[in-house]
């Protein structure tokens, strides 16, 4: 089992990444590789909110509209100290939207290769 540096307090990620399957990317890919950042961001001591996780039962949110989980999303960003954009945000509508909404209320947005820095 690999170790981790002890987990910070001062700061709380949010990672922005694509989630719906698209450009040949599969909802599986997007968690997988969503999953992959959240594991290193622990490692390195960050405590993070992966959205993601909320597929992983396939079916039990359908009923819940696209518009509420952006807000639900709004919420947890406005709580977060910074919002981390995944490899292919860019390809996302839903990301785009988080990390415009992190702008917004001057939640800084970071790069993966920012964690080194922080």
């Amino acid at each position: 089992m690999e170790a981790g540096k002890p987990m910070r307090r001062d700061i709380f990620l949010y990672l922005a990444g694509p989630l719906t399957a698209r450009n040949d990317y599969t909802v599986e890919d997007n968690v997988q590789e969503a999953i992959r950042w959240y594991r290193r961001c622990l490692l390195l001591g960050f405590p993070s909110f992966l959205p993601h996780f909320s597929v992983h039962v396939p079916g039990a949110f359908d009923s819940i509209p696209y518009e509420l989980w952006l807000e639900y999303d709004f919420a947890v960003i406005a709580r977060c100290t910074h919002l981390l954009h995944l490899p292919r945000w860019e390809t996302s509508p839903g990301a785009r939207r988080e990390v415009e909404y992190a702008y917004s209320i001057d939640v800084p947005v970071i790069d993966p290769c920012d964690l080194v820095t922080l």
